[in-house]
C-alpha cells in the first residue's frame, strides 16, 4: 500500500535528521542539562569522529571538558579545555583558561591554579568570570 511506503520514507528522513551536527549538539546539551554526563561524553566522541572539521568542534572540546569536570575527571577535563585554549581562533579561549584554573584548583594544585587564574584575569579583563577568578586568587593568597 502507498501509506506503507511513505512511512518507510519518513523513518529514513528521521535517521538523516539525527546525524546533522546541529541536532547532535542539541542532544548533547539536553543530556548535559539532565546531568547524563557519560551519555553526553560518548555523543561528543561520536560527533568528533563523524564531523572532525565541523565548526562546532571547538564547542565539543569545551563541552567534553565540562562533562569530564562534572564527573570529577579533572586531569582529562584539563586536556579538553587545553585544546580549546590552544585554538587561537576559538571564541571560548577565555572561559577555557578559567576552567583550566578551576580544574587545577580542584586537583589540589594551587600554584598551577593561581598561574591560570592570573593569566585569565590579565588576558581577558572583561570576561564573565574575572570577578570569580580574582576572589579565588585573593582567597588562595590569604591561606598561604
Amino acid at each position: 500500500s502507498s501509506s506503507g511506503r511513505s512511512k518507510i520514507a519518513r523513518i529514513g528522513d528521521i535517521k538523516k535528521i539525527e546525524l546533522t551536527p546541529d541536532n547532535y549538539y542539541k542532544v548533547i546539551i539536553g543530556l548535559m542539562r539532565l546531568a547524563k554526563y557519560d551519555k553526553a561524553e560518548s555523543n561528543i566522541s561520536d560527533f568528533m569522529r563523524k564531523f572532525p572539521s565541523d565548526k562546532k568542534i571547538d564547542d565539543m572540546n569545551y563541552l567534553m571538558g565540562a562533562c569530564l569536570e562534572e564527573s570529577e575527571k579533572y586531569g582529562e577535563a584539563l586536556e579538553a579545555y587545553q585544546k580549546v585554549y590552544d585554538n587561537q581562533n576559538s571564541e571560548l579561549r577565555a572561559i577555557a583558561l578559567f576552567r583550566i584554573g578551576v580544574c587545577y584548583d580542584l586537583m589540589g594544585k594551587p600554584s598551577d591554579a593561581l598561574d591560570n587564574y592570573r593569566k585569565y584575569a590579565a588576558s581577558y579583563p572583561s570576561s564573565s568570570c574575572v570577578k570569580e577568578a580574582e576572589n579565588r586568587i585573593d582567597e588562595m593568597l590569604k591561606t598561604k
